[in-house]
């Protein structure tokens, strides 16, 4: 029984360097994320842009739905907002409080996604709800501000005479065993997981031509994706490789049961999955979501990784930030059973909790209309705890199949004078854009999720025209917008429809 346990506990285990490493990485992205975003979130945020918070909670909110930003949506609280928002995620980044600036960064994100979530996509829903995870999990123990200003408190007071009683807490392992380590890995998994079964169509598991019409969505592809996509068996070969990477990569970790292949195991499944999403990023642009996973993937390095970089003389100056692995000795032995006791109720604690997170993380993938069937209970507590907890996901991204209409949009203004304004560029409009004018103007995954939302919800097209109307920064004073959409239905390889024009949404200013 014991040696199943740490057969579990040794498969599961996390080295805190990784972790550390990895909560670095996060913060960096998390960085560039917000950096991108900045420029437009008076547009997607305040009151001022395109839905106001007020008309947000009356139309699309739920009762469960909360943000910081609905007490105050004006352009200077979510100025002041990001700001915050900033500091946080750079106090996470150098491990200052790390595990209070994850709980922040966790309520602050929320509070982003809440304030408007027809721009968020699938690495909106992985940060959030993984952020929820790593609240628990010793984030600050490596390369962080926390271990440098724990290590000269304790080693200050192991120089006092005066002092010899206190505990230590220096690191006596590398390796962190918790049952938290699995909410993370089902978190990870059941996304991939997920995925691959909502692809089950002949496009991905018979003809192998998925990746071959997701290469053909000029608001998606890339110059590479374009290259790779006039090689069509290739296409069929990476379609193959990322459907059954999606089905059976995540068990590679379970290798790892078997103590001779831990590392491999390891190696194994953080080269595999930082590739795919490398190759997914190199030809499709789907925003944030493959950096977040690269560095999630990140945690799972093994321990023999750090060893090789710290028997390593180019790497010395890494041993700097290494936790010391020398504990110090404790001479009353109440503390000692005190630390025990403390030790067990956490570990139990973390047992509840990673069974808790586990089961939540799970509910909403395998929610559907056969849950009844199945004859498992709960089904109202788990619904209300991801909604309050916002770990609602969606694994459809190009399932069941990507789509086959090549479609784009367009915004038109039309002065008082008769002039034609391309809006989104705001500028005088001469001709509609070709395919690499689409493919530069689709860059920001924000602003393309709410183009996209508009061709199937028209009250978006509605909210966005009357925006542009009374905007102030237009080259000129509009009588109307009009949106049009752009449709191509791709029939087989090299042969597409001609284009169709429509009118999506078509509002007048007001101004007669």
């Amino acid at each position: 029984m014991f040696g199943i346990i740490n057969k579990f506990k040794d498969t599961f285990s996390l080295d805190l360097r990784s972790l550390s490493l990895m909560r670095i990485a996060l913060g960096l992205v998390l960085i560039y994320d917000l950096c991108s975003f900045w420029p437009l979130s008076n547009f997607y945020l305040s009151d001022e842009g395109f839905i106001p918070a007020k008309k947000f909670l009356e139309l699309e909110a739920h009762s469960w739905t909360w943000s910081i930003l609905f007490i105050n949506s004006s352009v200077i609280a979510v100025q002041s907002f990001l700001v915050f928002h900033l500091l946080t995620i750079l106090s996470f980044l150098f491990g200052y409080r790390t595990r209070l600036s994850t709980f922040l960064l966790w309520v602050e994100i929320v509070s982003l996604h809440n304030r408007n979530w027809s721009v968020l996509n699938g690495g909106d829903d992985l940060i959030r709800c993984i952020l929820l995870i790593l609240i628990i999990l010793p984030l600050g123990k490596c390369f962080s501000l926390d271990h440098y200003f724990l290590k000269n408190s304790v080693n200050k007071r192991s120089h006092d005479p005066k002092d010899h009683n206190f505990l230590d807490y220096r690191i006596p392992s590398y390796n962190h065993y918790s049952f938290i380590n699995l909410a993370f890995f089902v978190q990870l998994a059941i996304m991939y997981l997920a995925s691959a079964i909502f692809k089950n169509h002949p496009y991905w598991n018979q003809e192998y031509s998925a990746l071959y019409y997701a290469l053909s969505l000029d608001l998606f592809v890339r110059d590479f994706g374009l290259y790779i996509r006039s090689f069509y068996p290739l296409t069929q070969f990476l379609t193959f490789s990322a459907y059954y990477i999606e089905y059976f990569g995540t068990f590679i970790l379970l290798l790892g049961f078997f103590k001779k292949f831990f590392v491999l195991s390891r190696y194994l499944i953080v080269i595999c999955f930082i590739s795919f999403h490398l190759g997914i990023d190199s030809m499709l642009n789907v925003g944030t979501f493959p950096y977040f996973a690269i560095c999630l993937w990140i945690s799972f390095l093994p321990g023999e990784f750090w060893t090789f970089l710290n028997t390593s003389k180019k790497y010395d100056f890494l041993n700097s930030f290494n936790p010391t692995l020398t504990p110090l000795a404790v001479s009353n032995n109440s503390v000692k059973r005190q630390s025990l006791f403390l030790q067990i109720i956490l570990k139990f604690n973390h047992f509840l909790l990673g069974t808790f997170l586990v089961l939540n993380t799970l509910f909403w993938s395998v929610n559907d209309k056969d849950w009844d069937q199945w004859g498992i209970g709960g089904k109202d507590f788990w619904r209300t705890t991801n909604r309050w907890l916002h770990t609602y996901q969606n694994w459809h991204l190009f399932a069941p199949y990507p789509k086959t209409n090549n479609i784009w949009f367009e915004m038109e203004g039309i002065g008082l004078n008769g002039e034609q304004i391309d809006l989104f560029k705001n500028i005088p409009r001469s001709a509609s854009m070709n395919q690499q004018e689409i493919r530069d103007s689709y860059q920001i995954e924000k602003w393309r999720k709410i183009l996209m939302k508009i061709e199937t919800d028209k009250r978006y097209g509605e909210w966005l025209a009357q925006y542009y109307c009374k905007n102030k920064d237009n080259i000129t004073e509009l009588k109307s917008v009009i949106i049009y959409s752009f449709n191509s239905i791709n029939t087989g390889r090299n042969i597409a429809s001609q284009r169709e024009k429509k009118v999506l949404t078509q509002s007048s200013c007001g101004i007669n």
